[in-house]
């Protein structure tokens, strides 16, 4: 497709996409015009985010475990 028509499919790789790399500025703007009339890739888009982040925190250790039993003393 054109820089300015993604489908669903293409915009959710170019969503993956960029969080590995910077996408060029067609690329971005077409996304960008996608995800403004999208309301599923937005929503796509919001759980990536959530995933990310949560990965992130995994990652690092600082994910919230309430879930944990308290540690024993």
């Amino acid at each position: 497709m054109g820089w300015m028509q993604h489908t669903c499919q293409e915009a959710a790789e170019l969503m993956s996409a960029r969080r590995d790399e910077p996408l060029g500025l067609w690329r971005s703007l077409g996304l960008k015009l996608h995800l403004a009339i999208c309301g599923n890739c937005q929503q796509v888009e919001r759980q990536l985010d959530q995933v990310g982040t949560l990965g992130a925190e995994l990652m690092n250790g600082s994910a919230d475990s309430a879930d944990d039993p308290p540690p024993q003393r």
